[in-house]
């Protein structure tokens, strides 16, 4: 945190400014844990973290609930569990997550990684159906 607050916080406000100022929202893709800058992006100005890698240590519902009411997340769902032949993981999975991150807003529907290429289309159209079933805002 400390080199990031001395050397790339400045930078990170000033472009958020930028970014601001011409009516734009920003929005941070960072890979691995990062929670410990979290009050720095809020600081800066930056609307969306992406894409909360679990197997980082990147916990959706504990963000959520910390800094939901400051920012908007976007992820936070295992990839890993997206090529199991058993679907009950992945549903509970996004079940849990979605239904808890969506509520008062602020959440985004996005894996936590890449989809590898070991997901079928068949898989990844069922995450796809459960991101429907569970995440719709009504």
């Amino acid at each position: 945190p400390r080199h990031y607050e001395e050397q790339l916080h400045p930078v990170f406000k000033e472009l958020c400014r930028f970014f601001k100022s011409r009516g734009m929202y920003v929005f941070l893709h960072s890979c691995g844990n990062v929670k410990d800058l979290i009050p720095y992006f809020i600081e800066e100005g930056i609307d969306v973290l992406q894409p909360l890698e679990v197997k980082a240590g990147m916990d959706l519902i504990e963000l959520k609930e910390k800094y939901g009411d400051k920012m908007t997340f976007m992820g936070g769902i295992d990839v890993r569990l997206m090529a199991l032949d058993d679907p009950r993981p992945i549903e509970e999975e996004i079940k849990r997550k979605i239904t808890f991150a969506k509520q008062g807003g602020g959440y985004i529907y996005h894996s936590d990684h890449s989809v590898p290429n070991n997901v079928s289309f068949q898989n990844y159209k069922r995450v796809i159906e459960l991101v429907h079933k569970y995440g719709r805002y009504r």
